[in-house]
């Protein structure tokens, strides 16, 4: 068997995940925008999200809150989400992936 690998979890955001409790997205971005890790607009535009591409894809609840829970993580590599154009959310996704898989000697 493979060694575990002891993974630093400090990019995620405050707060467990659940993919099971039913009330997760509601709570967990109330959470965020009462700690200051996002606005209140961009809880907004999460629940927005999150709804539409449920709508489309037939998100599981699951689907839902892991999708919660990786937007407002990754809310604090672009900032306020409505004052992003598509080059920022890019540049945040790098940095993002930069700091969660970080490739050694490069």
């Amino acid at each position: 068997m493979g060694e575990a690998k002891n993974k630093d979890a400090s990019h995620f955001p405050k707060g467990s995940f659940n993919s099971n409790n039913p009330h997760f997205k509601e709570n967990r971005l109330a959470k965020a925008v009462s700690d200051g890790e996002i606005t209140q607009e961009d809880s907004d535009l999460i629940s927005l999200f999150i709804t539409e591409i449920t709508a489309q894809k037939r998100l599981s609840k699951g689907r839902q809150n892991k999708f919660t829970y990786q937007l407002i993580g990754w809310r604090r590599y672009i900032g306020e989400f409505p004052a992003n154009a598509w080059d920022d959310l890019a540049r945040g996704l790098i940095a993002f992936n930069e700091e969660t898989y970080p490739h050694p000697g490069l």
